[in-house]
């Protein structure tokens, strides 16, 4: 006989993800219509929501929003991309953990037992507080739902909260004899595991302080559907390594961008030495680099008021609507260009390459880029290519 599931969603319902309005909100369509659920996932999540992408609904009962967006499913969208289902809810996440840790499946909390959820320690809330012969253990887990290319990555977009949890973990271990621990939960193909330094290089600072004085232990499960359409758990954890040779260089500030800009009409403007020129309405990819701050660099573009210096700055000031992408990874600026040109409509010449031989480092896109596979499986490329198997 086949053993009971670690954990089984209710049956869920099927539909096709249209967009996300916001971070709390996706709109799907299901039998010709179109409806709202509730997703309880802070996470940018932009390599999952993608149009194609199966959601799977769960009821949520005396609520205006009726459903909820438990999890996702989806097939191939591009090479060596294998079929997957996840669970977005992170508080059946840590359902999920708290099996785990009752069947003595993690053998570093092997010795723990489960005495509280939800408990609040200091500044902050923690998920489990375990007991032992050993004394107390505060617990975080994480949800993981970045996974690709034999890399798993955690957060996919900035956490203060995140990096707070560490810090406030690292402060109190070992206070009264307590340990603490954080448990990334990773749901995919995944062999290695990373803090995303690329959307979070603080919390990635963090993580490499936190290293020797908190347990950092990332677990790997693959998550199903089964044929009564239930997301189900099974199988025993797999421990996934933690490249730290890898990581003391990542955490340096620099590196590639991608900065994405909306125009709503025609724009004609004066961009330095390049003159009036008018850039179409749409969405514009700009390439850029900074060997060092490119957190300062980026959150600069971000900004409105600024002196006007860069080609970009010109742009930007008529942009209601930006963007960035940061990639830390030792790849070639104009290289990238060429990358995002291939996936574009047309090149703008001469913008951001007066120093280089480029046609140019601005893109222009009709439609909205970052919500489509080519986009996303770009950026992933780059981000996990130095680092995945």
């Amino acid at each position: 006989m086949r053993a009971d599931p670690l954990f089984a969603t209710e049956p869920l319902v099927r539909a096709t993800f249209v967009d996300r309005p916001n971070r709390f909100l996706v709109r799907y369509r299901r039998a010709g219509r179109q409806g709202v659920g509730y997703l309880a996932n802070s996470g940018r999540l932009g390599e999952i929501l993608l149009p194609g992408t199966e959601v799977l609904l769960a009821e949520r009962r005396h609520t205006k929003i009726g459903r909820e967006v438990l999890g996702a499913a989806w097939s191939r969208r591009w090479p060596g991309d294998r079929p997957r289902a996840v669970l977005l809810n992170s508080s059946r996440a840590n359902d999920v953990a708290e099996r785990l840790l009752a069947a003595r499946l993690i053998p570093e909390l092997a010795a723990w037992r489960v005495a509280r959820r939800e408990v609040a320690v200091g500044a902050s809330r923690f998920d489990f507080l375990l007991a032992g012969a050993g004394g107390e253990y505060l617990l975080e887990v994480k949800s993981v739902t970045l996974a690709e290319r034999g890399l798993a990555m955690f957060p996919d977009a900035t956490s203060a909260r995140g990096r707070r949890h560490l810090e406030e973990l690292v402060h109190l271990a070992g206070r009264g004899g307590r340990r603490a621990g954080v448990l990334f939960l990773v749901q995919g193909a995944a062999d290695r595991f990373l803090p995303d330094f690329h959307n979070d290089l603080a919390f990635a600072r963090a993580f490499h302080a936190a290293r020797g004085r908190v347990d950092l232990l990332p677990y790997r499960l693959d998550p199903r559907l089964d044929r009564a359409g239930r997301l189900v758990f099974a199988g025993r954890p797999r421990r996934l390594a933690i490249p730290w040779a890898a990581l003391d260089d990542a955490v340096a500030d620099g590196g590639l961008y991608l900065l994405v800009l909306h125009l709503p009409v025609d724009t004609r403007v004066a961009v330095g030495a390049l003159g009036r020129r008018t850039y179409p309405r749409g969405w514009h990819v700009y390439v850029g680099s900074a060997r060092r701050g490119l957190t300062h660099r980026v959150a600069r573009h971000l900004r409105h008021r600024k002196r006007l210096h860069w080609h970009i700055d010109h742009l930007r000031a008529r942009s209601p609507w930006v963007r960035a992408f940061p990639i830390r990874a030792a790849a070639a600026e104009c290289a990238l260009a060429a990358e995002v040109a291939r996936l574009g409509a047309g090149v703008a010449p001469g913008f951001g390459s007066s120093d280089c031989g480029c046609p140019g480092h601005l893109v222009w896109f009709p439609q909205a880029p970052v919500p489509t596979a080519a986009f996303q499986e770009l950026l992933t490329r780059l981000r996990h290519q130095p680092f995945a198997r």
